[in-house]
C-alpha cells in the first residue's frame, strides 16, 4: 500500500504541476505523526579520502517499517557532502503523479516514483556522476563513464515492490531506506556505510576490525522477526542491483537461487545462525573471490562470528592452498 507523508510547510509557496527547485545550504526537518525520528552521528572513517562534511543525519523509522532506518533523500546528499557535489543537485516535483526527479548538474535524471513504488534512471552510472573522486585511494577516480551507457528512456529500473520497501513521499521530497541510498549512491563508488542503530561509520577501504560498530544497545540480542525480514529483503536487493557474477550463476534474482534451507537460517532471529547462513552464501555456495563479508551484523558477538577456512568452498579452498604453497617456494 502506497504511503504519503502529510507534512506542513514552513514556507508559503505557489504551487504548480511541476515544480523545479535547487537545493539551499540548509536543511529543516520536518515532523511526522506516524513514527519517531533520531538523530545519529556520522563516524568518518575515510576522512583520508573524502571530507565529509556532516556529523549528524535524522533516520526515521515508520510504523508500519518499524525495524526499517529510512532517509530523507535531501539530508542524505546535504549530510555527506563532500563525497557529493551536493551544491549542483536540483529537484523537479510533479504533484499529480507523485514524482520525485533528482538532477545533478541539470541533467543525469533519476525518477523516484511513489505511485509506482518505482526507481528510474538511464543507466546505474547515474548514480556515479555526483560523487567526488577520493583524495588518496583510486576507487571511482578512474571510472569510466560513455555515452553507450545513457539512453533517456530510462532504461535502469528497480521496483521496490519486490523487495517489500517503498519510495515514502512528502512535502517536495521522498523517505527511500538507508541502505537502498548506500547501495545505489555510494558502494560502487567506493564509499560505504555501515549502521549499528545509533552512530552511521564511514568507509572508503576494506573494514575487517571495528569494534565500535558493536558498541550499541543491540549486540548480542535476539533479533525481532520484521528485522530478519528486512535483512533478507536488502541482501536480495544488494545482489539484484550489484552482482556481477549473475550469469555465471544461473541467477537473474539471488531470491531464486537461495534454497530453502538457508532462506530458513537467514530468517533465524539468532544472529549466529543466520550469520552462518551469511557465511555459507558467500564462500560455499557463491564461492568466488570477489565477493566477501567484511563486517558481521552488529547483533553478533564479534569475538564468534569469524570466517575460517572450514567455511570455504572448493574454489575458495584450492585459491588459499595454491597461494600457501607458493609462500613454501
Amino acid at each position: 500500500m502506497k504511503k504519503r507523508l502529510l507534512l506542513i510547510p514552513l514556507v508559503s509557496m505557489l504551487l504548480s504541476s511541476c515544480l523545479r527547485f535547487r537545493f539551499g545550504c540548509g536543511l529543516v526537518h520536518d515532523t511526522e505523526t506516524d513514527g519517531y525520528v533520531k538523530e545519529v552521528q556520522i563516524v568518518n572513517l575515510a576522512e583520508d579520502d573524502y571530507d565529509i562534511a556532516g556529523d549528524k543525519l535524522a533516520v526515521h523509522y515508520f510504523n508500519e517499517y518499524e525495524d526499517v532506518p529510512y532517509v530523507r533523500l535531501w539530508d542524505f546528499l546535504y549530510a555527506f557532502r563532500g563525497y557529493f557535489d551536493y551544491g549542483n543537485f536540483s529537484y523537479e516535483t510533479s504533484y499529480d503523479d507523485d514524482i520525485f526527479t533528482l538532477y545533478y548538474r541539470e541533467s543525469h535524471p533519476i525518477v523516484f516514483n511513489s505511485t509506482s513504488n518505482t526507481i528510474k534512471a538511464a543507466s546505474y552510472y547515474e548514480f556515479l556522476w555526483c560523487s567526488a573522486a577520493a583524495s588518496s585511494t583510486n576507487y571511482n577516480e578512474h571510472l569510466e563513464r560513455t555515452n553507450d551507457f545513457y539512453d533517456r528512456d530510462a532504461t535502469f529500473e528497480i521496483d521496490l515492490d519486490d523487495y517489500g520497501f517503498e519510495v515514502i513521499d512528502g512535502y517536495q521530497m521522498v523517505w527511500l531506506p538507508l541502505f537502498v541510498l548506500n547501495t545505489l549512491f555510494c558502494a560502487t563508488g567506493g564509499l560505504n556505510l555501515f549502521y549499528n542503530g545509533s552512530k552511521i561509520f564511514v568507509t572508503a577501504t576494506e573494514v575487517r576490525n571495528l569494534p565500535e560498530y558493536y558498541n550499541c544497545v543491540d549486540n548480542k540480542k535476539i533479533e525481532t522477526k520484521s528485522m530478519r525480514e528486512a535483512a533478507v529483503n536488502s541482501l536480495c536487493f544488494n545482489f539484484d542491483v550489484l552482482y556481477g557474477l549473475k550469469e555465471e550463476k544461473g541467477n537473474t534474482h539471488f531470491a531464486d537461487y537461495l534454497d530453502k534451507d538457508t532462506l530458513d537460517k537467514l530468517y533465524s532471529t539468532d544472529s549466529s545462525e543466520n550469520y552462518s547462513a551469511y557465511k555459507d552464501i558467500v564462500y560455499k555456495q557463491l564461492d568466488e573471490l570477489h565477493t566477501r563479508i567484511d563486517l558481521p551484523s552488529y547483533y553478533c558477538d564479534p569475538d564468534l562470528a569469524k570466517v575460517t577456512r572450514d567455511d570455504f568452498g572448493d574454489f575458495y579452498s584450492e585459491f588459499y592452498e595454491r597461494r600457501d604453497v607458493q609462500k613454501g617456494l
